[in-house]
């Protein structure tokens, strides 16, 4: 898979969970240590940053089934996923030897389109289906993990 494809992924599935996506880069780097690592790319290697990292997505995974929490497409939540989405995206780019802002803005730009398409999806099937919202997070949980679990094998 070349490193726009994985940073489209990887940008997808933070628009589903915000740390999905830095959570499998910054794991998958620290499991394939480099000693030449500099900067951003060996504090994400860093296994302390591995960790902390899939301890955040997994409670985000809690999290996201409460009512009180405001829809992924509000300002503030967006622009988080995009953040988030491009970190993932400069960081297979460079794990790669590659230019990063490429990947950057490319997962930048899927973490905005996936958390939209999946916001309205998911008011389509609770409001109009009566698909329990739980059930459709539990959804979104799997497809995050299952694609998660796809990309891992192709990063660096």
């Amino acid at each position: 898979m070349d490193r726009l494809t994985a940073a489209a992924t990887l940008g997808a599935i933070t628009g589903l969970r915000t740390f999905s996506g830095i959570a499998v880069v910054c794991n998958r780097l620290a499991r394939r240590p480099h000693g030449d690592r500099l900067g951003v790319l060996a504090w994400a290697a860093e296994p302390g940053v591995a960790r902390a990292t899939a301890l955040i997505a997994a409670g985000e995974l809690v999290a996201d089934k409460h009512p009180a929490l405001p829809p992924r497409t509000e300002p503030g939540p967006l622009i988080g996923r995009m953040a988030f989405g491009a970190l993932a995206g400069t960081l297979v780019a460079r794990a790669a030897g590659e230019t990063a802002w490429p990947a950057a803005i490319v997962a930048a730009a899927c973490a905005a389109a996936s958390a939209t398409a999946a916001t309205l999806t998911r008011r389509r099937l609770t409001h109009e289906h009566s698909v329990p919202d739980v059930a459709v997070g539990l959804a979104e949980d799997g497809l995050v993990a299952a694609t998660a679990a796809a990309i891992w094998r192709t990063l660096p």
